[in-house]
């Protein structure tokens, strides 16, 4: 359903640091490579431990549409959001 002006208009900073937040989240995947040395110097795990945990979140990320797009598409656009913020945060 598309917004009036009026609606936008008032909810244009949510929606703003909303987009960030979410470009934020998108773009840690591509910043694993800065992450990885910090993650393996102070917790100190092997590399093949951490690049195993980010092949597998890759690996889920993108497969995750193909598994669950019948199901997402009978849920409403809400609760898709809904259900992405608490498995994200949960993971």
């Amino acid at each position: 359903m598309r917004e009036t002006g009026g609606r936008f208009q008032k909810k244009r900073k949510l929606y703003m640091a909303m987009a960030v937040v979410i470009c934020v989240c998108a773009g840690f995947g591509y910043s694993w490579s800065v992450l990885q040395n910090p993650i393996v110097s102070v917790y100190g795990w092997a590399d093949s431990n951490v690049a195993l945990a980010y092949t597998l979140v890759v690996f889920c990320s993108t497969m995750a549409p193909l598994l669950f797009g019948s199901i997402l598409r009978k849920l409403s656009t809400r609760m898709c959001v809904m259900l992405g913020a608490v498995f994200s945060a949960s993971g």
